[in-house]
């Protein structure tokens, strides 16, 4: 090979090194280099802003960065941001992400940036996911952009505890990529549900007095939803709901630029999902974290995960969604702050598909023994092995329509987790529901005069319960429509999961 061609392809791969956004955490210290980069992909213009070196140390906690992006076509296109290439070791989600976005019509440069044009999505401390090894993940997607606008974003990273995070790596390139303008569908999320998956009818007391840890035991089932009539005292059958229980590899979904397991239908007609970890994106291919993965929401705070709002358990009402009408249960603030950070922020073309559906929240009483008042989800559990669906009290349902919550987001009833197959004090290591971490239920356990108790899943997969000042994780729940396409070729299992595409 020649000289020539040998300078041709180092200063290429310069280049191509520059093209995105690289810090290191060494100690306290972080530096950023780098020059302004321009690229065009189809109708796209991309400017990556980085002229000007940054050391940021003794203590300071954020960097900054500006990249423009400009649709120099005549029609409407759409593109994604991403973390290409990303390693990050700060934990307890330490590192956030934060960009504002302005639009602009007929830009040219910072002297003549044009009109302001409409309006364009903003970020605010999202958390940086966890990658210890290098992967590519999806910030956002499908952005659109009209024919001569400017899109201008402004980038900033938060570290949030410097001091406790020296010699932690952080490195990534952000990188703007042209959505696909049409994408094939196989049809509707609960029509490709069917197809996957033959139903099982199987309804009988005998299949929740048994964990859900063998593959023939596992699928799709099917139950009737038995609810009260409360104006002639008299139970009936609802609609069908179909469930997914035990070993299940093919419930993965991507919604909103993250990753769920299917857990069932609503009577509604809706789908419940249970949150379920960040994608990885590698050769425009996502893949999700397997059945076991520790997720749910986890931060710096010694009241984090404590379910009831103080940190106390002197009184009934804490195991309350909300108390005194108004006081909201920490869970329930932190799981709409959540919401508000990851699926408002994307916009009203990804949050209107999000499905308004009650969470149960069962304080209903059952057995009192010697003192101590156990709730109604006690006596299903550990007495009948008798999950239901149905809220046993109307009261105790929570909703935005009901006017007391304020996004659509909660938590799996205790109940929830037996149809899937986890069980009272047995370990389940096999059935999707499993993290291998604990987690919060919603479903109030017992209340003893000076302690209240919420069930959990242990991170041996049982069901047990907690109280409820105790630290653990919250995983968020959400319904979305039914009715929301399925990419074509997407299959649900971890590394093919499915892609809503009319987001």
């Amino acid at each position: 090979m020649s000289k020539k061609i040998i300078i041709f392809v180092l200063i290429a791969l310069l280049l191509i090194g520059l093209t995105g956004l690289v810090y290191s955490i060494f100690s306290t210290s972080v530096t950023r280099k780098g020059k302004n980069n321009t690229l065009i992909i189809g109708t796209l213009k991309i400017e990556y802003r980085d002229g000007t070196e940054f050391s940021l140390s003794n203590g300071a906690s954020t960097l900054t960065k500006e990249i423009i992006v400009s649709n120099v076509g005549t029609f409407e296109t759409s593109y994604n941001i991403l973390y290409k290439e990303l390693i990050n070791e700060i934990e307890n989600d330490q590192l956030l992400i934060s960009y504002n976005c302005t639009s602009y019509k007929n830009y040219v440069n910072d002297i003549n940036k044009g009109a302001l044009a409409g309006t364009c999505d903003n970020i605010t401390n999202k958390v940086v996911p966890y990658f210890k090894e290098s992967s590519d993940t999806m910030i956002t997607q499908n952005i659109k952009i009209s024919g001569g606008i400017t899109h201008i974003y402004s980038f900033t990273f938060t570290l949030k505890e410097p001091t406790n995070n020296q010699n932690k790596l952080f490195r990534t390139n952000i990188e703007i990529t042209q959505s696909d303008v049409k994408k094939l569908s196989r049809g509707s999320l609960k029509d490709v549900i069917l197809a996957d998956n033959p139903v099982i009818k199987k309804d009988n007391i005998n299949l929740f007095k048994n964990i859900a840890d063998d593959k023939n035991e596992s699928g799709l089932f099917k139950t009737s939803l038995l609810y009260r009539n409360e104006d002639i005292n008299e139970d009936k059958l609802g609609e069908e709901i179909l469930y997914f229980r035990g070993i299940v590899e093919n419930n993965y979904i991507v919604f909103a630029n993250k990753c769920w397991r299917i857990v069932r239908t609503n009577e509604s007609g809706s789908i419940k999902l249970r949150y379920g970890g960040d994608p990885i994106i590698s050769s425009g291919k996502y893949s999700c974290p397997k059945t076991g993965t520790k997720i749910g929401i986890t931060m710096n705070d010694t009241n984090a995960h404590i379910y009831s709002g103080p940190a106390l358990n002197n009184n009934s009402k804490y195991v309350k969604w909300v108390w005194d009408g108004n006081k909201s249960s920490n869970a329930k603030t932190m799981l709409e702050t959540w919401y508000k950070q990851n699926i408002e922020s994307l916009g009203n073309e990804v949050s209107s598909q999000v499905v308004d559906e009650e969470y149960c929240n069962d304080t209903s009483l059952g057995s009192n023994v010697d003192g101590t008042t156990y709730y109604g989800a006690y006596d299903r559990m550990y007495d009948n092995y008798e999950p239901q669906y149905k809220c046993p009290n109307k009261s105790d349902t929570y909703s935005v329509k009901k006017g007391n919550m304020n996004k659509p987001v909660g938590l799996l009833t205790v109940d929830e987790i037996s149809y899937a197959g986890g069980k009272i004090d047995a370990s389940n290591k096999e059935y999707y529901l499993y993290t291998g971490s604990d987690y919060w239920t919603m479903s109030p356990f017992m209340w003893t005069n000076s302690y209240t108790f919420m069930f959990i899943v242990k991170s041996s997969g049982a069901i047990k319960d907690f109280d409820t000042t105790v630290n653990i994780n919250l995983i968020p729940v959400i319904s979305i429509k039914s009715s929301l396409l399925v990419e074509e070729g997407s299959s649900g299992e971890y590394n093919n999961p499915y892609i809503i595409i009319n987001e």
